[in-house]
């Protein structure tokens, strides 16, 4: 990735590095709270050769100090051993092992020095003093015993001595709550940005038209923005200047001129799995295409699950099964939906064979009659891979638009309905990504600020104003014309 794909990731994962960063603070914060402050208390040794008294006291001096430096070497592992901790822990009467007093030492000999720096760590400060004088006290005890002279009255070859006693410190050793708060902070963001970095390589989800596209090898026909607003009444989102209005649009017209020589009349809309808004997309578009002067019905050929009756407020009992069954005429089932310009076929009956019906010769000779009376039909199919239904469908169609949700449907989930599609001899006319990010590095924020600044400039401009249902009627009637690209209007 280059320096712009992370400034990219950050801008668009900001929300999840952020998460992290005031997690890294909170816990940072309990941190303090929880764990008592500690305080450090440091004792210097120091070490030094008794030196033999002759003629070359120069050359003594110099073997002195490097048998001196040996030593250090080795003392330093000595302060920490059994021998040394179990007298300390008996003198202070401490509780635990050896190993237990060890983690409150801290010892440490610098190159080619003498010294020794004893720090002892203790919750109180007077405590860590004790702790780091009787160490350093049973240390000069243990070294005058193990150096001592092999002749009587001989000087020990090496003496260790204090330089100077520790005494309670008045500050607190451990890191302070903005420090330690800070650090959380930086380690919570730099989490964050590995988690989105891992998950964005990891993420297999369609979160861009272009990636629609390849994954179902047909042309992208429109991304639609999420709307909060779509849980609560979906199908009226596609009028006035709306971003998502303008979508809607923006997919009647490519649907209008996604394959001219062979006009796409009779279109099955499907998806990969529920939930990525096929419905929403099929009764947007039929008004958008309703509101241009096109006849357009729609038909509830979800058989299993259907939404159309329950969304539109309109009778449920008749509908499709019925009219498969020969048990009603297609006009007098279609139900007429003046004020948004379409007619709608329900369903019906919920019949124990929906694939069955909707692959049968009754709903291709149905769909025939449709394509007569209105110059689009668009079917609501269930979808792609649950079930088998929209592939029944789709040789009866002239071709199927997919949907596919942003961020939810996976690259894997599109290609295979799509496939599912041709192999069914079903021609897959284009793909819409659907509850596409308003915000954020793939949303569509210049066309979101475009349209906004065209409705502040132009307050009194609608598409679809309210009005009678006489007033909708004549409006659809000025709006046909010559310059129409499709044969055929409503008159």
């Amino acid at each position: 990735m280059k320096v712009a794909d992370y400034v990219e990731l950050l801008r668009e994962r900001w929300k999840t590095v952020l998460a992290f960063a005031l997690a890294g603070a909170l816990l940072g914060t309990a941190l303090f709270i929880l764990r008592p402050q500690q305080y450090s208390s440091n004792l210097e040794l120091y070490v030094s050769a008794q030196l033999a008294q002759g003629d070359n006291a120069a050359n003594a001096a110099y073997e002195g100090s490097l048998f001196t430096q040996q030593r250090v070497k080795s003392y330093t592992q000595l302060i920490t051993s059994d021998r040394v901790l179990a007298e300390v822990r008996d003198r202070l009467q401490l509780g635990g092992s050896p190993d237990d007093v060890a983690q409150h030492l801290d010892v440490a000999a610098g190159v080619d020095s003498v010294l020794i720096d004893v720090t002892a760590t203790q919750d109180d400060p007077q405590q860590a003093a004790n702790l780091a004088n009787t160490v350093g006290a049973v240390f000069i005890g243990v070294v005058e015993d193990l150096e001592r002279p092999s002749e009587p009255g001989a000087p020990r070859p090496i003496v260790v001595r204090p330089v100077a006693l520790a005494t309670p410190p008045a500050e607190p050793s451990s890191i302070g709550l903005p420090a330690l708060a800070a650090l959380g902070l930086l380690v919570g963001a730099a989490l964050g940005v590995a988690f989105s970095y891992v998950r964005s390589i990891l993420d297999t989800s369609v979160t861009t038209p272009e990636a629609a596209a390849e994954a179902a090898g047909a042309p992208s026909i429109g991304t639609v923005g999420f709307d909060q607003a779509l849980a609560r009444n979906a199908w009226q989102l596609a009028e006035g200047e709306s971003p998502n209005a303008e979508a809607y649009r923006q997919i009647r017209t490519n649907l209008q001129f996604v394959d001219v020589e062979h006009a796409a009349r009779v279109l099955a809309v499907s998806s990969s799995l529920p939930g990525e808004g096929k419905t929403t997309t099929t009764l947007n578009v039929a008004r958008a295409l309703g509101f241009s002067g096109y006849r357009v019905v729609v038909v509830d050929g979800d058989l299993r699950r259907p939404r159309a009756a329950q969304l539109l407020d309109l009778e449920a009992a008749v509908g499709v099964t019925n009219v498969l069954a020969n048990h009603l005429s297609v006009e007098s089932a279609i139900q007429r939906r003046p004020r948004d310009q379409f007619d709608v076929l329900v369903s019906g009956p919920i019949p124990p064979n929906p694939s069955e019906l909707l692959g049968s010769q009754a709903m291709k000779s149905m769909l025939r009659e449709l394509a007569v009376r209105y110059d689009y039909v668009l079917v609501d199919s269930p979808p792609t891979l649950p079930v088998t239904d929209a592939a029944a469908l789709a040789p009866s169609t002239d071709g199927v638009v997919l949907v596919c949700r942003a961020g939810k449907t996976s690259v894997q989930q599109l290609t295979s309905a799509a496939n599912s599609i041709r192999t069914a001899s079903g021609k897959i006319v284009g793909v819409v990504l659907s509850m596409a990010p308003t915000r954020g590095v793939e949303a569509r924020a210049r066309y979101n600020s475009y349209y906004a600044s065209s409705v502040a400039q132009h307050p009194s401009r609608t598409v679809e104003p309210p009005g009678t249902t006489e007033q909708f009627e004549r409006r659809a009637e000025v709006q046909t014309g010559p310059a129409r690209p499709s044969p055929r209007r409503r008159t």
